[in-house]
């Protein structure tokens, strides 16, 4: 587990500028709270699989984290 997010970071590390602060701001109990009230609440390792996935399939950063609904994220990368 650890050595993936280790791995995974590094590697969107130089292609995300922010990608710490985003990181901090999924990470944050009160951003979380409208996600996990609908049943959902993610770790950093799959907000980080999850931003993986959007650049592999060519999508805007946060379309997997943000559930088809418009991510700020989006907007920012």
């Amino acid at each position: 587990h650890d050595i993936l997010l280790l791995c995974l970071y590094n590697s969107l590390k130089p292609q995300l500028p922010g990608l710490d602060q985003h990181i901090l701001t999924h990470s944050h109990v009160l951003s979380g709270i409208e996600i996990t009230m609908e049943g959902g609440s993610h770790d950093v390792l799959f907000f980080l699989k999850s931003i993986d996935l959007d650049l592999r399939l060519g999508w805007a950063p946060g379309t997997v984290c943000g559930y088809g609904r418009d991510s700020p994220l989006q907007a920012e990368w």
